[in-house]
């Protein structure tokens, strides 16, 4: 199953998406910089036009991949934590 390591612990996605944006940001606002209107947004579509043009160094890709967490399944940190609620 994708996102999941072989002993059942899953992908801290909220972790792997905040280190994507630090990622991407700097690219972003270089390219918001040579944007020449000032009310330039930055949406989906205007990201993938972007890396269409602009395509990022696999070690990026590497490096996210050796920084990825992973944490037990919701399922025992709910019960874990019901568990020291109830102590």
């Amino acid at each position: 199953m994708a996102g999941r390591h072989e002993d059942g612990h899953s992908v801290d996605y909220y972790r792997l998406a905040n280190r994507w944006i630090r990622v991407v940001q700097p690219y972003i606002v270089q390219e918001k910089k040579r944007q020449p209107k000032a009310a330039y947004s930055v949406h989906l579509a205007s990201m993938l036009k972007f890396f269409k043009r602009h395509t990022l160094p696999t070690e990026v890709f590497e490096q996210l991949l050796n920084e990825v967490v992973f944490m037990e399944p919701v399922e025992k940190r709910v019960a874990a934590f019901i568990i020291g609620m109830a102590m």
